[in-house]
């Protein structure tokens, strides 16, 4: 009797052990599981977010589309490289675009790379287009430039509402012979008026 009794206590025990190891393994598949669902939405986020930030490169800034402006900025848009003048919000990023696209009506854009990183991308590009618009108030100069530059976005709810950017303004302006010493002229405003100086005390930043 004594040892029947024993038996069931060893039986109970080990059932007790097995239920408590089966409670334990399906707490750590519930936490897999979480795991898993977090990194297939932080994964989709950064899928659309890359899609957002090629449209709005190739739509905006190449094909001039500016209707869709409306559609990938938010109207309270932060430029954290935006100069004293600049417009704040979606005004001052659409004034950005239409200028860009006036001063070079043929631009190219190639995107060298694009990343994610959760509610944000960053991208490099390189530019290439034909300065046949006024810019920054000076006339045209009809020549082409090559400019690389990078930005970074954070995206919400589909638009982006914030951006870090900058491009080689120093070589574009150096390009288009607007400095002086390049090619042995020195660049003049609408008024006939500007020097390298004048220059130098704006160093403009992108809103791509």
């Amino acid at each position: 009797m004594k040892t029947n009794n024993l038996i069931k206590l060893m039986l109970a025990l080990a059932l007790f052990a097995f239920v408590a190891c089966e409670g334990t393994g399906g707490e750590y598949v519930a936490e897999d599981n979480e795991e898993m669902e977090a990194f297939k939405s932080v994964a989709a986020l950064e899928e659309a977010n890359i899609v957002l930030a090629t449209r709005r490169i190739t739509e905006i800034w190449q094909n001039g589309n500016f209707d869709v402006i409306d559609e990938l900025v938010a109207i309270d848009w932060v430029n954290h490289n935006a100069a004293p003048e600049d417009k704040p919000g979606i005004e001052g990023f659409r004034e950005s675009a239409i200028g860009f696209q006036s001063a070079f009506p043929d631009t190219k854009l190639v995107i060298d790379m694009l990343l994610a990183d959760g509610d944000k991308t960053i991208v490099r590009w390189t530019a290439t287009g034909t300065n046949t618009g006024d810019m920054f108030g000076m006339s045209a100069t009809g020549k082409e430039v090559n400019i690389t530059g990078m930005s970074i976005d954070r995206w919400e709810d589909g638009k982006t509402v914030e951006s870090w950017s900058n491009f080689d303004f120093y070589g574009m302006m150096m390009q288009l012979g607007m400095l002086g010493g390049q090619e042995g002229e020195e660049w003049t405003d609408n008024e006939g008026e500007g020097t390298d100086e004048s220059m130098k005390e704006n160093d403009y930043d992108s809103s791509y």
